[in-house]
């Protein structure tokens, strides 16, 4: 019988971007096939990730590796039981759920303090689900939790592979070692099926999952859009429509234009204060080193405007640094130059960095505003791409920029929202508010079809705004005024579990969840204060029933949210709440 010594998952860097989690739990879960397989890859199974051969930055510190980690886990927590102690896996799923760009002291600081409570809570429970399953004695339980906990302890400071394809090698060299490795989209046909075993082990609601950045938490759930609807197009766009030509800048010239506001790098836009000391000195060197930059887009508008649509980290980068706003440091090759400014670099180190070309491919004006988000999101793969909305923020005109900004530094929207959204760093409030009003001017849920998805709706509602011929500023102050009545009323009603799950019989405060904000916002927009007070101790036990025992409403602010039919659902069920209170008082 076939008895290999090893699984090896490779999971490319398509399906991390992607945040397609489906080929990976299928191979994780074929070792649950059975409990034979899963007492032979007990402490056997390795994770190797592909794709980032070429990015000097460790992979636990790519933040769409991150969130594929971290979403695998709530899918998958049996790391503890399946992963080899020793190996570079174990180390990648800790470092993931470590704040990133630490040193190495900081890291033992922060090791056992952060992965304290997931170890306890989470994995070590898990783990002893698989060791049910397997059969194992209580002496081989004993024995595997004794090993990982030698090993926690002894890894105070995890060191995280730098490089996947030395992981890989390290992996390799284990002969005479049978290897079975799972490479997609070519994943193993399962005789049992992965997804009955895994209802067995975890048959519990979906675990609510909040976002985290860069290490952070964000104060937002994460939405999973799972469903083919969000792949659907309205309608084709002619390829003929597509305006990009291709220019050279010296970089001289790019920061002159930054100067003179000819070129701007978003405004209101944090992403660009995101990056640690060690990724700006490293790009700053690879300049210096004459090594050439990935291209840059930007979008030109008539009057001739710039505005950065990939790229705004490393021009902000190079900005702050020429205007001093950092030394260098962390250096690999030039290190003599550590801890220099800008000002304080030799002449023709100054000069190579100011007469650096770089190339930009320019989405000129004539091109449709729906053609450029869709190459703003074909091109948006940087090592921490943007989301939608900072796509949408990037494209937009001050208009609808404005708006956002004014309904989201609103003091009704922050105590709403328990002030998580102030800020936001991946501009969750701009888009929380967008989706409030998108919802809030369609004349018709059903017409919510036609859009082909969430993204085009929220598309589609920016360009409205941006219309001063089809929306006078007299509408856009009566919807500024529905999102405030909006907000003030779901604090009325829900206090600190506004927009967040607050099923019966669980006190816990979730993160924010986007489908109820803009679900009960809207919903509760049509209201005055005064209807809302005297019937809202109904609207809350209904509600909370509703999150607790209505499985199609679960579903509807779960997963899969741009869907019609859990669009559709989750807009009339706080509708019929709030109106049989209404009726009943």
């Amino acid at each position: 019988m076939f008895s290999p010594d090893q699984l090896v998952v490779v999971i490319p860097r398509e399906d991390i971007e992607n945040g397609d989690l489906g080929p990976a739990l299928e191979a994780l879960n074929s070792c649950f096939v059975s409990p034979e397989r899963a007492r032979i890859f007990m402490g056997a199974v390795e994770l190797v990730i592909e794709g980032y051969e070429h990015i000097p930055t460790e992979l636990f510190e790519m933040e769409p590796v991150r969130q594929f980690v971290r979403l695998l886990d709530d899918e998958f927590p049996y790391w503890l039981y399946f992963l080899g102690l020793g190996g570079p896996s174990l180390r990648l799923i800790f470092g993931c759920f470590l704040p990133p760009f630490l040193d190495e002291a900081e890291r033992r600081q922060q090791f056992a303090h952060r992965l304290g409570a997931v170890m306890e809570d989470r994995w070590l429970p898990a783990m002893g689900d698989v060791a049910a399953f397997a059969g194992l004695a209580a002496a081989e339980l004993d024995a595997r939790t004794a090993s990982v906990f030698d090993h926690y302890f002894r890894s105070s400071a995890p060191a995280i592979a730098t490089s996947p394809a030395d992981t890989t090698v390290t992996l390799r060299d284990q002969a005479p070692a049978v290897v079975e490795e799972v490479f997609y989209p070519s994943a193993p046909a399962i005789a049992t099926s992965p997804a009955d075993t895994t209802v067995t082990l975890r048959d519990q609601a979906p675990a609510v999952v909040e976002e985290v950045f860069y290490g952070e938490p964000t104060g937002v759930e994460i939405e999973r859009n799972d469903d083919p609807f969000e792949d659907r197009r309205a309608a084709p766009w002619d390829p003929e429509q597509i305006r990009i030509s291709t220019r050279t800048f010296s970089l001289r010239n790019v920061l002159d234009m930054i100067d003179d506001s000819d070129l701007e790098l978003a405004p209101d836009f944090q992403r660009n204060r995101v990056w640690k000391g060690r990724q700006k000195s490293r790009l700053i060197e690879s300049l210096l080193l004459q090594i050439p930059l990935p291209a840059f887009y930007f979008a030109e508008d008539r009057g001739g405007m710039f505005r950065v649509v990939d790229g705004l980290q490393r021009l902000s980068t190079v900005h702050e640094f020429v205007k001093g706003g950092f030394a260098l440091d962390e250096l690999e090759y030039l290190e003599g130059e550590r801890e220099k400014t800008f000002a304080e670099l030799d002449p023709p180190l100054r000069r190579r960095l100011h007469n650096a070309q770089i190339v930009v491919h320019v989405i000129e004006p004539s091109t449709p505003n729906r053609v450029k988000y869709d190459i703003f999101k074909r091109i948006n793969t940087g090592g921490e791409p943007l989301n939608a909305m900072e796509i949408r923020h990037c494209m937009s005109s001050a208009r609808s920029r404005n708006l956002l900004k004014r309904c989201a530094s609103t003091e009704v929207f922050h105590a709403a929202t328990g002030g998580v959204l102030r800020n936001h760093v991946r501009m969750n409030d701009r888009e929380a508010v967008l989706r409030f009003l998108a919802f809030y001017t369609l004349p018709d849920l059903q017409e919510y079809d036609s859009y082909g998805s969430l993204e085009n709706l929220l598309d589609a509602t920016t360009e409205l705004i941006d219309d001063v011929g089809q929306v006078s500023d007299a509408h856009l102050e009566s919807w500024f005024a529905a999102f405030e009545r909006g907000m003030i009323n779901a604090r009325i009603i829900f206090g600190d579990y506004s927009f967040r799950r607050w099923p019966a019989g669980n006190d816990r405060r979730s993160p924010i969840n986007r489908a109820l904000l803009e679900s009960w916002g809207v919903v509760l927009s049509g209201y005055h204060p005064e209807q809302l007070e005297r019937v809202r101790p109904r609207i809350v036990a209904e509600a909370r029933a509703a999150m607790a025992k209505n499985n199609e409403y679960i579903a509807a602010i779960s997963a899969s949210t741009a869907d019609p039919k859990r669009v559709r659902v989750r807009f009339e069920v706080p509708r019929r709440i709030v109106e049989d209170a209404i009726a009943l008082s």
